[in-house]
């Protein structure tokens, strides 16, 4: 068995646990381990066309940059990993599924519970997109807030 390096995971200060896991698990398959050559995590942003924070924003997203001259077909093989490692309980993911959420590749978009379904925001075109929670209203530490959920939000409201 030949040991292969990892791929590099960019993160400026902070990485969820469940996020970390699920690089983790896209790190120890053969297919998506050798394709995938850098997982970017941090960025204090909104989500595009929005005023909500994205996943990246408290470290619990993921896009997947692939090596040299990726076809859609393999991102969407990247994509189909990161979903059937957060459905189904497989050995990279040492039987536990991931907590992955949501996935967005060219104007696709899988859904925990949902399935896939067309993505009508930006197209992920270059990168596999996932995420292990939601665009959300707190202000995260990175923008200045302290990450809670303010009162009149967290039943829903």
């Amino acid at each position: 068995m030949v040991f292969r390096k990892p791929f590099p995971v960019e993160s400026t200060s902070v990485e969820t646990a469940r996020c970390a896991r699920m690089i983790r698990v896209q790190q120890r398959h053969r297919v998506s381990g050798q394709a995938i050559r850098v997982a970017s995590v941090f960025a204090c942003r909104f989500t595009a066309g929005t005023t909500l924070y994205t996943a990246h924003a408290e470290g619990d997203a993921a896009d997947f940059m692939l090596a040299g001259g990726h076809t859609p077909q393999e991102l969407q093989r990247v994509a189909d990993q990161v979903v059937r490692d957060g459905t189904k309980r497989t050995v990279r993911n040492r039987f536990r599924r991931t907590e992955v959420v949501f996935v967005s590749v060219g104007d696709q978009q899988w859904v925990r519970g949902q399935g896939w379904s067309h993505y009508d925001r930006v197209a992920h075109t270059s990168h596999v997109h996932a995420g292990c929670s939601f665009s959300t209203r707190t202000k995260p530490r990175c923008a200045g807030g302290d990450g809670k959920l303010p009162t009149r939000y967290v039943n829903g409201g």
